[in-house]
């Protein structure tokens, strides 16, 4: 695994998804660690403005994780562990995902039109019109974009079961 700013737990799951299958155990085994490290945990001591702007920091570095990922095909293809058909859809999903973090990122700070539409069109690129269409319903509505802060400062808040 390469040095970067990407979750380790991703590119796992990546690796497990190329080469076979998951089975899913329900019974949870841990609570997801929390520190004031973490870039994922909601943190109140904070404020609004500066978890914020700390979850948009970790939106971007999610949406450079691909790198990861794009080794990881490259190695697997090469050991001819997965088809070159298999590869090339997962290179595209695999992008996809960087697109996609980097347009909700450019919503949610409201970034200028020309720098917006920038990552719209990259999004467009790999075949996402309705996500592109939700992103820019958020991107023009206040009321949208508050929504959507309070939905991640609630997954975030992970409070003990």
């Amino acid at each position: 695994m390469g040095a970067g700013e990407h979750g380790e737990d991703n590119c796992y799951w990546v690796r497990a998804l190329m080469l076979g299958e998951i089975y899913r155990d329900p019974t949870c085994f841990i609570h997801w660690r929390q520190h004031t490290g973490n870039l994922s945990n909601f943190t109140s001591q904070l404020g609004d403005a500066g978890w914020r702007r700390r979850h948009l920091e970790w939106m971007e570095k999610h949406a450079t994780i691909s790198r990861q990922w794009l080794k990881d095909i490259a190695l697997a293809r090469d050991a001819r562990l997965i088809s070159w058909t298999r590869a090339q859809r997962l290179k595209f999903a695999a992008l996809r995902e960087d697109r996609t973090w980097a347009l909700e990122a450019s919503s949610l700070r409201c970034d200028p039109w020309g720098e917006w539409s920038k990552h719209a069109l990259r999004l467009l690129g790999v075949g996402r019109i309705s996500t592109t269409l939700k992103m820019l319903m958020l991107r023009l509505s206040p009321r949208r974009q508050e929504r959507k802060w309070r939905f991640f400062a609630k997954l975030k808040s992970n409070p003990a079961a």
